[in-house]
């Protein structure tokens, strides 16, 4: 929630949809933070960049771009807008993405990634592959004691 926070500070013409339903949302882990912030940067000074140009006839200008949902799907970074862009545009979000299958979704390192998984499919290091595996069993444990306990006593109500 931090990080989603520090974004919509840090870049409030791109997330100016927040609170609105063109907004769906930031899920993504803090390993691609960075990522995501260089590329918000990037959006917003290409767009002020052309729109600057605009005032000396260089240029057509630029609709602001306004950020949909960031997320993750199938071990990769999407990154989705509601308007405005470029075709360089375009080609900074598609570079973000395809980068995103080499770094860690949750510590961001770039050492020891993999994408892959049973069920759920993840960009993760092997450190954070195993640690994810530990949650996994211990949350599994958790429902099937619950599920065994439910089982003898019955449901409570």
């Amino acid at each position: 929630m931090r990080i989603q926070k520090e974004l919509y500070e840090k870049y409030p013409k791109l997330f100016s949809a927040v609170g609105t339903r063109e907004f769906v949302g930031c899920t993504i882990g803090p390993g691609w933070f960075p990522l995501v912030d260089v590329l918000c940067k990037l959006i917003q000074n290409e767009v002020d960049f052309a729109n600057e140009q605009k005032k000396y006839g260089n240029s057509a200008g630029m609709e602001q771009v306004v950020v949909g949902q960031i997320k993750e799907k199938f071990g990769g970074l999407r990154f989705y807008t509601n308007k405005g862009g470029s075709t360089q545009i375009a080609g900074m979000i598609q570079m973000a993405e395809a980068m995103s299958w080499l770094i860690c979704e949750e510590c961001g390192t770039t050492k020891n990634v993999k994408t892959g998984g049973s069920g759920r499919i993840v960009t993760l290091c092997n450190r954070c592959r195993r640690r994810m595996a530990i949650c996994n069993w211990f949350s599994y444990m958790m429902w099937l004691v619950k599920s065994r306990l439910m089982a003898i006593f019955g449901k409570r109500k």
